[in-house]
Formats: structure tokens, C-alpha cells, sequence
């Protein structure tokens, strides 16, 4: 029996669907990003699992109880919202306090707990400073430490990390990552970033306009998506049409070949660190195609302008029905 199972949620708000029956499940201990563009449905979901809105149908179920009409405060669920909402007249330790001292704990009970939740989250350094005097990272490890303070049965993440920077949020994905196996709590993490789900979850399930596109580990969302949107979506992907069929490859894995394949001219090449990024044209339709080469490769890259031949391995081939890629965005530059 699945611990947390979504099934069949649909809300409409007036002529708009949010969600169009939406399912899933969860196992206990999973972590789970729900991926997608604004305005796919995601946080409307996540607001309905939590109870801060309620479905025009379907079903929530925790451990095998439906919990669908329960009031939030009855669900035992942690939050994490991307503003922190923290209080600002409190301190780290006075934040974690506050839930505590309402459901009646004793001081000392309350007192150990909160030392070890600040010290599951690296916060006992700053525990008597205010939000105010934190930064973005340590701010939401304390929101992170005030949402396990009850010992929820389960997790929800809102954007988490949206408001920090780059190496913040690269670092504090892997301590969240960590405090929850720790726990072994199971989680629900709302994102539109694709690395970031690709890094932290267990599964990914990929939305758009209000259903699901794909449920599947972040390995086989990426190596085989299921349709077109998906395959755009996440990570970089040339699609490239013959006979109402159409191919996509990842710009890794098509090959540079010395004299023999396709012929193409390099318009465009760019250094990103660990790998070059070409732009090509096929010398067959002008198309377009993107191409990406290890830096790490001793090879002598071509100038803008000259001709080189590539080659598409059979197997990383991915094939759709020309009509599926309708709505996809074609690259140019």
C-alpha cells in the first residue's frame, strides 16, 4: 500500500482547469519533485495535499486514510514556503519554540528538541540571531528545521531555494537531500528548476497545463522522455524531422566524425566549462543542431564558418510522430 496516494484531482477556478485528474503515489521515505513551467498545476497541488485548497474532485489518502476533507492542522504535514515566513521579532531558537510551546511541551523536552534540530540543519552557531541578521541559506534551514519541529508525517517544499543564489542553492539541495534520508521523511518538493529535481529526487513527475506528462526516476525522465514536452523541457534536445517521424538526441551524444556522416557548417561554438557547445547547420535543410563536447577532449575544434560531418548513434535516436512536436519551440539563433 502506497503511504501518500494523490488520485484522480481535478480544480477548475471558473473557465480555467488547474488540474485534470491528476494521480500518482508516493512510498514512505520517497522524495518526490513536482516539475513543471508556471502555471502548470504544481502549486496548486501542493496546496491541495496540504489542505489550503480544496479539490473539485478526487482523493488524498496518508498511510491508507482518506485525509482529502481533513482541516490542515489535522493532516501532521511540515511546510516550507519559498518566502521562509519566518517570524522577525524571533530568534533562530525562538522560531523553532514557537509550535512547540503550543502543542504544551514541557521546557525541557522543548529545549532538547530544538537542539537537535539545529543541529541537524548546521544552526547552533547563530540559534539567538534574528532572521534579520541571517542570510538567505541559514534563514531557510531554519524555516526547514521549524517544519520537522512536530515530527510531521510528511513534507512539503514550495520553491524552497528560489530566492537564493546559485552556489547557495547548489549547496543547501544537498543538505535538504540529506536531512531527509536522515529522517527518512517523505517528501514533496514543487520546482521549475530541471537540475534541481534532477539532483534531489527519487522520482520526478513532469507537468504541463494541468496534468502529468511522465512519472519516473530523474535517469529515465532525462535518457527517455515520453513525449516531445518533456523532452524539451528538460535539458538540452535537437528534434530533427524525416518522413513524419521525428528524431531527438541530446547534444552529447551526437558524434563528430572526420569525413564520413552528415555534413553540417559551424555557425556558432561556445566554452561552458565542462564542455563546448556548437551550433551547426545540416548542409541538407539549414537545420539547426546543437552539439556538445567534452572540454576535457584533445581535439582541435573547426572556426566558424568551416564544414565537419556528424553522426547520430542509432540508440541514443529518441522517435516521435511528427504531429507530437506541434507546440515544441524550434531553435535559432
Amino acid at each position: 500500500m502506497a503511504y501518500l496516494k494523490i488520485q484522480n484531482i481535478t480544480k477548475k477556478f471558473g473557465g480555467f482547469t488547474a488540474l485534470n485528474n491528476v494521480s500518482f503515489e508516493l512510498e514512505k521515505g520517497e522524495f518526490l519533485c513536482l516539475l513543471g513551467p508556471s502555471g502548470c498545476g504544481k502549486t496548486t497541488l501542493l496546496r491541495i495535499i496540504a489542505g489550503l485548497e480544496e479539490p473539485d474532485s478526487g482523493n488524498i489518502f496518508l498511510n491508507g486514510k482518506d485525509i482529502t476533507n481533513l482541516h490542515p492542522s489535522s493532516r501532521n504535514f511540515g511546510i516550507v514556503f519559498q518566502s521562509y515566513a519566518l517570524f522577525p521579532n524571533m530568534t533562530a531558537y525562538e522560531n523553532l519554540a514557537f509550535a512547540l510551546k503550543n502543542k504544551k511541551n514541557s521546557k525541557g523536552d522543548i529545549k532538547k528538541r530544538i537542539e537537535n534540530l539545529l543541529n541537524l540543519v548546521n544552526l547552533t552557531p547563530v540559534k539567538h540571531k534574528y532572521p534579520s541578521q541571517l542570510s538567505g541559506g541559514e534563514q531557510q534551514r531554519v524555516a526547514l528545521a521549524r517544519a520537522l519541529a512536530l515530527n510531521p508525517d510528511f513534507l512539503l517544499l514550495d520553491e524552497p531555494l528560489s530566492a537564493l543564489d546559485a552556489k547557495v542553492r547548489n549547496r543547501l539541495r544537498i543538505e535538504i537531500r540529506e536531512t531527509q534520508e536522515k529522517l527518512n521523511i517523505t517528501t514533496i518538493m514543487v520546482t521549475h528548476d530541471q537540475e534541481e529535481a534532477l539532483t534531489i529526487a527519487d522520482r520526478i513527475v513532469v507537468m504541463n497545463e494541468g496534468r502529468i506528462m511522465q512519472i519516473d526516476t530523474p535517469q529515465a525522465v532525462y535518457e527517455f522522455p515520453a513525449n516531445p514536452f518533456v523532452a524539451d523541457f528538460i535539458g538540452e534536445i535537437n528534434f530533427i524531422e524525416k518522413n513524419s517521424i521525428i528524431n531527438a538526441i541530446r547534444p552529447e551524444n551526437i558524434h563528430i566524425g572526420q569525413n564520413g556522416g552528415i555534413e553540417a557548417t559551424l555557425r556558432h561554438k561556445e566554452f561552458r566549462g565542462a564542455f563546448y557547445r556548437l551550433t551547426l547547420s545540416l548542409k541538407e535543410n539549414n537545420q539547426l543542431i546543437k552539439v556538445d563536447i567534452p572540454s576535457s577532449r584533445k581535439i582541435i575544434l573547426p572556426e566558424n564558418g568551416e564544414k565537419l560531418f556528424i553522426e547520430f548513434p542509432i540508440e541514443k535516436l529518441i522517435n516521435y510522430k511528427s504531429e507530437e512536436t506541434s507546440n515544441i519551440k524550434k531553435f535559432s539563433l
